[in-house]
């Protein structure tokens, strides 16, 4: 552990670009590998958060759209089964249901149409929650 409880990993790989470092934040705001005394607005520098938030926005949107259509296979495709249960391997149905719900129609829709076309819903929650224990 780091001085104020703080704890670093990294991996055992030797320095190199791509090397995973985690670190928990101190209650500065830095972290035990920022140098002493360095007490700059770091999340200034990081494009995705401070130039496109939305960019964010658009990986949870991806997800509710990937649990909402999963949840669809298992009810039409796999007929009712619980989507804890599903896999996909070695299943044509569910290439064949990808293919006309979501790869078919693909930019001949707003993406709101084709959420309801390939899940008659919406985006929403609803199974993204499930996935997660939420009932």
């Amino acid at each position: 552990p780091a001085t104020g409880g703080a704890a670093v990993t990294t991996s055992s790989a030797p320095p190199a670009r791509g090397r995973v470092v985690s670190a928990t934040l101190e209650p500065s705001g830095s972290t035990p590998l920022d140098p002493p005394g360095r007490n700059a607005p770091d999340y200034g520098a990081k494009y995705h958060i401070v130039g496109a938030p939305v960019y964010y926005h658009n990986y949870m949107m991806g997800e509710l759209f990937a649990s909402q259509v999963h949840h669809t296979i298992a009810r039409k495709v796999y007929k009712g089964a619980d989507p804890n249960t599903v896999v996909y391997v070695g299943n044509k149905e569910v290439g064949e249901f990808m293919r006309r719900s979501v790869f078919e129609p693909g930019a001949t829709m707003t993406w709101n149409e084709l959420t309801r076309h390939a899940t008659g819903a919406d985006l929403n929650p609803e199974a993204f929650a499930k996935d997660f224990g939420g009932k």
